[in-house]
């Protein structure tokens, strides 16, 4: 019933969208309780605004990567030496080739739940806030459905993060696009074809999934914050957000 009511509420917002009586979709609109670990997604764009701000030091490749390692780790206490190689490596890795891209990492039934996340972006990709609202739900409904399987723990979780950056990545590229496009033109490097944020979005995702399977195979706990956090989290995180913004900035220039 709860879940019939969250879609109810969704649909009321896709119609009023066309009649001007909803100008913008939230964080709380993005937001899902039903996803345990939803922090990594809010988490994702905390740390890509931070690099938009000083993105006048990125002068290459790895200096993006070197950025990107160094705002996951500020956060981060009690890591082992081998998990900060991997974070390292994995913000590495995914900075530099715009994209980190996994090679059938789960079950046959996982596989299936994370094909269905990246269709989102081939069906929901638009200009419009609808667009953007429509990519969400659909983001949701599959975590019902992979919440209420019988996937193991680990691979459920890394699905969990996949999702959960997908749906606030695609937020923040949807609403920060043009402040991009605008400093690419300003350095002297107009586009010569239209910036893609779903495009964006989809490396982001894959990205944090590829480190996130990675790292979920060795195991550990760090200290993230106030929370205690399986170690492959922040190595999921530093690949996403170096996949995303290397993959936006290999648009862009």
């Amino acid at each position: 019933m709860k879940h019939q009511l969250h879609l109810i509420y969704c649909l009321a917002i896709l119609i009023s969208l066309p009649l001007g009586i909803f100008s913008q979709v939230t964080e709380d609109d993005i937001a899902n309780k039903i996803n345990p670990i939803d922090y990594v997604g809010q988490k994702h764009n905390h740390y890509v605004k931070i690099i938009f701000e000083n993105i006048g030091s990125i002068k290459s490749r790895e200096g993006l990567a070197a950025l990107t390692y160094e705002l996951v780790t500020s956060d981060v206490k009690g890591a082992s030496k081998e998990q900060l190689d991997y974070f390292r490596e994995q913000a590495t890795l995914c900075s530099k080739e715009g994209g980190c891209f996994p090679t059938k990492p789960f079950s046959r039934k996982g596989q299936e739940f994370y094909s269905s996340l990246l269709d989102v972006f081939d069906l929901y990709q638009g200009e419009h806030e609808s667009d953007l609202l429509s990519t969400i739900v659909k983001f949701k409904n599959i975590e019902t459905k992979i919440s209420s399987s019988n996937l193991e723990e680990r691979e459920k979780n890394i699905l969990f993060a996949s999702a959960s950056i997908g749906r606030y990545s695609s937020h923040y590229w949807f609403y920060n696009t043009e402040n991009w496009v605008q400093y690419a033109e300003n350095s002297g490097h107009p586009l010569d074809r239209p910036f893609s944020w779903g495009d964006v979005a989809q490396a982001d995702m894959q990205s944090g999934c590829t480190a996130g399977t990675v790292g979920a195979l060795a195991g550990g706990s760090v200290s993230f914050g106030t929370l205690t956090v399986p170690g492959w989290v922040v190595g999921a995180l530093g690949g996403a957000v170096g996949g995303s913004v290397g993959n936006a900035l290999y648009q862009l220039f």
